[in-house]
C-alpha cells in the first residue's frame, strides 16, 4: 500500500502553485469588494445598526465551512471525485449573487438572498479546495502552496481596497461587485486542473470510528490549542480599520492607502516564511517569525502612527510578519491534518482560528482598550498570545520533524 506523501507525489504537479495563487487572488479581490457592502446598505437607506446585521447575516456560509468540508468527505460525486464537483457548483451559485447584489435600488430581504449566495460561493469553494490541497500537496511544497495562497490573497485584497473605494465613492456599486464576483467564479473553474487521488471503488463515507481515532490524535488536539492562541495573536487584522478611522481619525482615502501598504507586506511574508518552511523546516521559522512579529507590536509603543508616513511603515511590518506567521500557521495545519478526513479536519482548524481571532484576541484587546485607552498599548496582548501559542506549536514542529526524520 502507498503511504500517503507517495500517493501526493503521484498526482503532483508544480503548476498547482500557480493555480492555487490565481483562486486565492481573485478570492483577496471578491473580499475587498464585500469590505464596502455596508457602504452600499447605507447608500441604500438602511441605518449603521442594520448594516452591521445584515453583513453578519450574509457571512452566514463561512460560519458554516465545516459542514462543506464534512460533505465534501463523505458524499463524492462518483468518478468526478469528491472536491472538485463542490467548487464548481460553488462558483456557479456564487456568481448569481455577486451580480444581482448591485441591482437593488432599496433595500429588501432578496438582497440578503444574493448576499447569502455570493458568501455562498466563497466560502464553499474556499473550505473544498482546502481539502483537495490537503489531500495532493507533499510536504515539501506545503510551504510554498500556503505562502502563494495567503500571499496573494492578500496582493488581491489591497489592490481592491484602492479601485472599489473610488467605484464605491462614485456609487458605481454594479462595478465594485460584479467584477469580482465574476471572477472570483471564473476561477472556481480552475480546479478542473488539479487531479485528485481516486477513492476506493468501495468507499461510502468516513466511518465513526475513523472519525474517532482522528480525534483522539493528540497532535490533532494540539493544533486545535494552537490555532486558538495563534489566531488570537493577529487579531490585529480585525482591528485595523477600527484603528485607522477612529483612534487616528484617517479619511478614507488614507485609510486605503494603510491598508493597502499592510497588504503589500502581508504578500512578501507570506512568500518569503512559506519558501522558508520548506527549505529550513516550520520548527525554525515559527519562533524566529514569532520573535519578529512580537518586536514590531512593542515598537507601536515608541512611534507616532498619526504620520501617514510612519502608520505606512508600521503596518508594512506588521503586513509582512503576520503573513509570514499565518502562513506558518496554515503549514502547522496541513502537516497535522489526517487526508483521510482532509475536509473535516482543516476547516476545523480554520473555524477554531477564527474564533480565537473574533471572540479571544479582538474583543480582549477592544475591552483592554477601554480600560488603557489606546490601541498601541493594548495590542501588546498580541505578543502574549505568541508566547502561549509556542508551546502547542514546539510540540507540533517536533513531532513534525521527527517523522520526516523517520522518512
Amino acid at each position: 500500500m502507498l503511504s500517503v506523501d507517495h500517493k501526493q507525489n503521484r498526482v503532483w504537479r508544480d503548476y498547482y502553485l500557480g493555480i492555487q495563487g490565481l483562486f486565492y487572488f481573485a478570492q483577496g479581490i471578491a473580499f475587498g469588494s464585500l469590505l464596502f457592502l455596508t457602504s452600499f446598505l447605507g447608500y441604500l437607506s438602511v441605518d449603521e445598526f442594520g448594516r452591521i446585521l445584515f453583513q453578519s447575516v450574509i457571512w452566514i456560509p463561512w460560519y458554516l465551512k465545516i459542514f462543506f468540508g464534512v460533505l465534501s468527505d463523505n458524499v463524492p460525486m462518483k468518478r468526478y471525485g469528491r472536491r472538485k464537483p463542490y467548487v464548481l457548483f460553488a462558483g456557479i451559485v456564487g456568481v448569481i449573487g455577486w451580480i444581482t447584489i448591485p441591482l437593488y435600488t432599496e433595500f429588501s430581504v432578496l438582497l440578503l438572498v444574493s448576499g447569502i449566495l455570493a458568501s455562498f460561493g466563497t466560502g464553499m469553494s474556499d473550505a473544498t479546495i482546502d481539502a483537495l490541497a490537503v489531500e495532493v500537496t507533499p510536504q515539501k511544497r506545503r510551504g510554498a502552496l500556503q505562502g502563494l495562497s495567503w500571499g496573494f490573497r492578500g496582493l488581491g485584497l489591497g489592490i481592491t481596497t484602492i479601485w472599489a473605494g473610488v467605484l464605491a465613492d462614485a456609487n458605481s456599486w454594479f462595478i465594485v461587485f460584479s467584477v469580482p464576483g465574476i471572477l472570483m467564479s471564473l476561477s472556481c473553474f480552475l480546479v478542473l486542473l488539479f487531479k485528485e487521488n481516486p477513492l476506493p471503488e468501495d468507499f461510502s463515507r468516513i466511518s465513526v470510528q475513523v472519525y474517532k481515532s482522528v480525534f483522539s490524535n493528540k497532535n490533532v488536539i494540539l493544533c486545535f490549542i494552537f490555532n486558538l492562541f495563534a489566531a488570537s495573536a493577529v487579531a490585529i487584522f480585525a482591528l485595523i480599520q477600527t484603528l485607522l478611522e477612529v483612534g487616528l481619525g484617517f479619511d478614507l482615502v488614507t485609510v486605503g492607502i494603510v491598508f493597502s501598504a499592510f497588504s503589500a507586506g502581508m504578500f512578501l511574508g507570506a512568500l518569503i516564511f512559506g519558501t522558508l518552511g520548506d527549505r529550513i523546516s516550520v520548527r525554525t521559522t515559527l519562533p524566529v517569525n514569532s520573535a519578529v512579529y512580537a518586536a514590531v507590536i512593542v515598537s507601536a509603543l515608541f512611534i507616532n502612527l498619526q504620520d501617514t508616513t510612519v502608520a505606512m511603515s508600521f503596518f508594512f511590518l506588521v503586513g509582512l510578519t503576520s503573513g509570514g506567521y499565518q502562513t506558518t500557521q496554515l503549514r502547522i495545519n496541513m502537516d497535522n491534518t489526517p487526508a483521510v478526513a482532509s475536509g473535516t479536519i482543516f476547516n476545523l482548524y480554520n473555524s477554531v482560528a477564527n474564533l480565537g481571532m473574533l471572540a479571544i484576541g479582538a474583543l480582549t484587546i477592544a475591552a483592554f482598550e477601554t480600560i488603557v485607552g489606546s490601541y498601541q498599548i493594548s495590542w501588546q496582548l498580541c505578543w502574549v498570545f505568541l508566547l502561549i501559542a509556542l508551546i502547542p506549536g514546539y510540540y507540533l514542529t517536533r513531532n513534525a520533524s521527527e517523522t520526516k526524520a523517520q522518512e
